[in-house]
């Protein structure tokens, strides 16, 4: 649903000569885990991560990101350790579509493999 409005907002900016915008992109995302080191490892189990559209003018051109953020992460263990947010920009289609590419079941099966017993995870 991103990808479509980075899409989407980016023609629409160029046809229209837009070269400064920040947008919240309204998109449903569910909740995930995330986790954090400060210290030690902490984790947050309820992170709703959003996305938004950003247009900058640098000196010799123009960039059209899609910037996903996790927002304020909270330990579990202790309400008064925190980080504000990860942040992850995407700056092309090819960003995009090679980020959406590592989610594909198949990649992850490809590279970890599947493991019937324990005995297969301890071979000799």
């Amino acid at each position: 649903e991103a990808k479509l409005k980075y899409i989407e907002w980016t023609t629409t900016d160029k046809e229209n000569n837009i070269t400064d915008l920040k947008k919240e992109v309204k998109v449903n995302i569910p909740k995930v885990e995330g986790y954090f080191h400060y210290g030690s490892w902490h984790f947050d189990f309820n992170v709703s991560p959003y996305f938004k559209y950003l247009i900058t003018e640098g000196e010799s051109e123009i960039s059209y990101g899609l910037i996903l953020y996790t927002g304020k992460l909270n330990a579990s263990d202790n309400q008064y350790i925190d980080a504000d947010s990860f942040i992850y920009a995407f700056y092309s289609l090819e960003d995009i579509d090679n980020f959406i590419s590592l989610l594909d079941p198949k990649i992850v099966m490809d590279h970890f493999g599947e493991k019937n017993s324990k005995e297969d995870l301890f071979k000799d």
